[in-house]
């Protein structure tokens, strides 16, 4: 008996019902040499035994009739070749492809490129698998003999998940990555991007942004901070998030985690890692530039000797 994938199993139960209503002895296939190459590369990735390794066969006996692929042993290009050699027209079904890249073009974030979930989930779930292959055929490229079927399965339930932020491993040192509503691949590179930097008058930092001292401005926004030296122990310090840090919010009583900021603030768990904290000398988180004040934070339009500008 043929023994065949879940993905092909439809199709020879349609030709099944064919055969059988028009009592036929025999069934063709176009089934060709890439074919049967593709499908001896498959069993061997994904274990196989002997039997399995020789790939598809010619002919096959089925119940009361015969399974033959007479194009087997012809390679596609020579099929196409002698199509246009003898004027034989022909077509090639790219329907899926075409969904794909469609469906492709409205999930993608032009800005992060990365996939945006709630987009990727209205599309069909055939769609969504092939459009996880295709991520995965061109992250992987030489390595995708790693990738098979029960990876792009625990993909489908990280990205399903009602976790906000989810980190899956994949082999060759990949992560799958989900970050609130949007979901992509990065190569882990064992780094611990932690950072300490003393402030003077300027420090580029790790995330591609920058900390200046500044003399003025009417800015009022979470990217400004004024401080008072009177108030804080200099020399002030930029460093990354250390766990059970907290910071005393301006204008609210007590500490709040910072991670609970960065949550609220939807902070990817990447960004998190890079981004800056500013303390003073004694350890007071002063500001957490572009999202949260201080209670140290002075007031615009009173006295400061201290002004600094996060770009």
């Amino acid at each position: 008996m043929l023994k065949v994938s879940h993905s092909c199993q439809k199709r020879y139960n349609f030709f099944d019902k064919i055969v059988r209503k028009y009592n036929a002895n025999y069934l063709m296939t176009a089934h060709h040499g890439d074919d049967l190459i593709e499908t001896i590369l498959m069993r061997i990735t994904r274990g196989s035994n002997l039997d399995g390794y020789s790939g598809i066969h010619k002919i096959v006996d089925m119940e009361g009739y015969k399974l033959v692929r007479p194009l087997i042993y012809f390679t596609k290009k020579e099929l196409e070749d002698y199509d246009l050699k003898n004027n034989v027209k022909y077509f090639t079904s790219k329907y899926i492809d075409k969904e794909r890249d469609k469906a492709i073009n409205r999930i993608i974030n032009k800005k992060t490129n990365r996939i945006l979930i709630d987009e990727f989930l209205k599309i069909d779930k055939y769609i969504q698998k092939e459009i996880l292959y295709y991520v995965m055929e061109d992250f992987y490229q030489d390595d995708l003999i790693l990738v098979n079927d029960k990876h792009i399965e625990l993909l489908m339930y990280l990205i399903n998940s009602n976790k906000s932020n989810m980190i899956v491993n994949l082999p060759n040192e990949i992560l799958a990555i989900k970050s609130y509503n949007e979901f992509y691949l990065k190569r882990e590179t064992g780094e611990i991007d932690s950072y300490e930097i003393e402030f003077n008058k300027y420090a580029e930092l790790p995330n591609n942004h920058s900390i200046e001292l500044i003399d003025d401005t009417e800015d009022n926004s979470n990217n400004i901070c004024r401080l008072s030296s009177h108030d804080i122990k200099l020399p002030i310090t930029i460093r990354t998030r250390k766990f059970g840090d907290k910071i005393s919010v301006k204008g609210l009583n007590g500490k709040k985690k910072v991670k609970e900021i960065f949550i609220d603030n939807k902070i990817s768990l990447e960004e998190r890692d890079t981004w800056p904290i500013v303390i003073d000398a004694v350890g007071n988180i002063l500001w957490i530039p572009g999202v949260k004040k201080s209670k140290f934070d002075i007031p615009k339009g009173k006295n400061c000797d201290i002004i600094l500008k996060y770009r």
